[in-house]
């Protein structure tokens, strides 16, 4: 068994005339030879000397890897860099009542108001009784208008406008 570790971890027996007259004589331990041609004896454990381990080669970077800068590997489960972690989703904030009359007049209507005919919806009005009804994109719009807020929307609560927005 202690063979095998010397073999796993890189010592090399050498066999050289020096070497195979010491192992004619019983009473003398046989030489091993590190990797790198460093003379060293077994350890009393059966395993590298102390000196043998510090001078493998594998326990020192190689050159290559150090003048060519790579970094280090990532480990699975690591985030990606120049990744943020993942936002919470947006919440819904209510901003309050439409209230288009504003909006209307800024058109160059006169008022905002809901009518259930001819199609249920917000409507701006005019005095002299035409109506235009307000598309949804029309409704978003004055929304963001009213709040200015690019993200706010329009949503019925009821029959009435409300504006609601996303954070």
């Amino acid at each position: 068994m202690a063979a095998v570790v010397l073999l796993a971890v890189g010592a090399v027996r050498l066999w050289s005339p020096d070497v195979s007259a010491a192992q004619d004589d019983p009473g003398q331990a046989p030489k091993t030879t590190s990797a790198e041609g460093g003379a060293a004896g077994a350890a009393p454990g059966g395993g590298p000397s102390p000196t043998t381990r510090a001078g493998r080669a594998s326990d020192r970077p190689s050159p290559a890897a150090s003048e060519r800068g790579t970094p280090p590997k990532p480990k699975p489960g690591d985030p990606k860099p120049g990744t943020s972690p993942p936002k919470p989703a947006p919440k819904r904030v209510d901003l309050g009542p439409g209230r288009f009359s504003a909006y209307c007049q800024h058109l160059g209507w006169e008022w905002v108001e809901y009518r259930a005919s001819p199609t249920p919806g917000a409507y701006c009005v005019m005095r002299k009784g035409q109506t235009m009804l307000l598309t949804t994109a029309q409704r978003d719009r004055g929304c963001q208008w009213r709040y200015n807020d690019p993200r706010a929307r329009h949503y019925w609560k009821g029959k009435s406008n409300y504006c609601y927005t996303t954070r």
